[in-house]
């Protein structure tokens, strides 16, 4: 398995934020696996984001390691291993849904 570029947000690197995203590329069977980790609110409050201050308070405040980062990596690692199970001509939308049955289970572990 082959595991590409992502780009990242310059903004979200100066406020030390974490790439949540995650892809993987299994070029020898043809599968492409990509999550887009979601960036999770704070708990208590929300920062003024307007402000250097709030936008520190986000940074420092956030979960690391990302619990979003986390999820979509296993998401990718675990799709390809599943799907590659289906002969190519059995790759239909019950074999996909069944798929993401298997990697929503792993996450949730």
């Amino acid at each position: 398995m082959t595991n590409g570029f992502i780009a990242s947000n310059r903004k979200k690197k100066i406020a030390f934020m974490p790439t949540e995203d995650s892809f993987s590329i299994d070029s020898q069977n043809g599968i492409l696996a990509v999550a887009d980790g979601v960036t999770r609110d704070p708990y208590e409050f929300l920062p003024d984001m307007r402000k250097l201050g709030g936008k520190i308070k986000f940074s420092f405040g956030y979960p690391r390691p990302s619990p979003a980062k986390i999820a979509s990596d296993i998401f990718t690692q675990t799709f390809p291993l599943v799907l590659r199970n289906y002969e190519l001509a059995n790759r239909d939308e019950n074999a996909i849904r069944k798929v993401f049955e298997e990697a929503n289970k792993k996450i949730g572990e």
